[in-house]
């Protein structure tokens, strides 16, 4: 192989060839070498190579020199830092601009690098006026993604769910319930048109931008109330529903950055989240519900059990445990359990009805919300502990999740997330579990072993 000295200029040559394949491929090749410390790679003539392509007419090349900026801001923050007010302004431009929605999803995406590499906030605080707008505008459904949802809004609770849309497992399932406006959680609130699709590219954008908002918010905090508060009051009393959505998008991804938002102006938000869980529009419901759980910490730190919301929102989250629609039901498991680690063994005057939803989640959710039924069942346990040990809790509680037990394949993907619930109330149970439930549990467990 060459040499970097050798390499390096070889393939910048490409960065003028007239054919898009070959300009996209070599920005491609220098990207790999970013993270490295290479003698021989001159990141002064790639960052001007950088810019000649910056307004290349073909998407796949504005794109690529976008993930560069990115690359180069996570890796080797040194080598563009002198250039930063102009990579800024670029992003920002095509961000707006660019006519193709793969760059511009690309583009969001920077903010979110830029803020988690803890990249100078100096260099961003100048365009925050008009970045932040951007941002919450990019968190608003198109008018063709309306459309979309306005004729597949039916109810998709029967419908069951396909294998590519159950995401792998690698352990615990609570580990990525907590969600945030970045979470591929998704859970948290991706998979937006209940059938585990991802929406395509405009929900993407969406995504990114909500993303890149939810880091800022850490990065600037409350500094960025002024410019977010006036667009999210308009949106929230919007009389359109994908301004609503959006608005209650924006007050969930702020939730982690800017406490005075929380301190100031949840308590009177709350009521009017409340009453969004059971709007008639599926999307409302579910991000309603995930705004709801980005504020847990507040709305149970401050009031408690017995605070004037508290059995509001339990009420209204267990309501939607076996909503309609799909996506809703896996919002309503995620807030559940957001809940339930915030507020510990305050759920226990309320296990009753929590177990009879989660027992019905057992029973009829589709395979992806079942997953998360099992994770609630873990995490209750480990919360609430031996108040789980109520002989008419367990009767509700038992027969679906043993049922679960007996009919998975060993081959189901959901096998380790029951396993990890069934380890949880094990030990939350203690002897109670032993006379009626170990010897199954035992047999299939040792079946799967030998």
């Amino acid at each position: 192989p060459l040499p970097m000295p050798q390499l390096f200029p070889a393939v910048l040559a490409f960065f003028a060839h007239p054919k898009a394949d070959y300009r996209f491929n070599a920005v491609t090749c220098l990207n790999v070498f970013l993270p490295l410390s290479r003698q021989g790679f001159d990141h002064n003539q790639f960052l001007g190579g950088l810019q000649q392509l910056a307004t290349d007419p073909d998407a796949r090349v504005r794109r690529i020199v976008c993930l560069s900026f990115t690359t180069l801001v996570e890796c080797n923050q040194q080598v563009i830092l002198p250039h930063m007010p102009a990579v800024v302004a670029f992003i920002i431009q095509i961000h707006e601009t660019d006519p193709d929605e793969d760059v511009r999803v690309e583009a969001a995406e920077f903010w979110s690098s830029y803020a988690i590499s803890q990249a100078p906030p100096e260099h961003l605080k100048p365009h925050l006026p008009r970045l932040v707008p951007l941002l919450m505008a990019g968190m608003k459904y198109s008018p063709e993604d309306v459309s979309v949802m306005s004729d597949e809004d039916a109810d998709d609770a029967h419908k069951p769910d396909k294998d590519s849309t159950i995401a792998p497992i690698f352990g615990k399932v609570a580990e990525a319930h907590g969600g945030g406006a970045d979470e591929d959680d998704e859970d948290d609130e991706d998979d937006e048109d209940g059938d585990g699709k991802e929406g395509g590219v405009e929900q993407s954008f969406r995504k990114s931008n909500a993303a890149s908002l939810d880091h800022l918010a850490v990065m600037f905090g409350d500094d960025l109330l002024p410019l977010i508060l006036p667009v999210l009051q308009a949106n929230l009393q919007s009389p359109n529903w994908p301004d609503r959505e959006a608005g209650m998008l924006v007050a969930g991804a702020i939730g982690n950055g800017c406490p005075g938002f929380a301190s100031q102006h949840v308590d009177s938000l709350a009521p009017f989240m409340l009453s969004l869980v059971a709007d008639p529009q599926s999307q409302i419901r579910e991000i309603s519900l995930w705004t709801l759980g980005r504020y847990a910490y507040h709305l149970v730190g401050t009031h408690g059990q017995q605070g004037p919301f508290f059995a509001g929102i339990v009420a209204a989250v267990l309501g939607r445990v076996c909503d309609g629609r799909k996506n809703v039901q896996a919002a309503a498991l995620s807030a559940l359990m957001t809940f339930a680690e915030n507020a510990g063994d305050a759920m226990t005057p309320f296990l009753p009805h929590i177990v009879q939803a989660v027992a019905q989640a057992l029973v009829h959710c589709q395979r992806r919300a079942m997953l998360l039924a099992y994770d609630a069942v873990g995490i209750l346990a480990e919360q609430v502990e031996s108040a789980l040990q109520s002989q008419p809790l367990l009767d509700l509680l038992m027969p679906p999740l043993m049922a679960q037990w007996a009919g998975l394949a060993e081959t189901d993907r959901g096998l380790l997330g029951l396993m990890e619930a069934i380890k949880s109330l094990a030990a939350a149970l203690g002897d109670r579990c032993l006379p009626a439930y170990v010897e199954a549990f035992f047999n299939r467990s040792a079946q799967i072993i030998w």
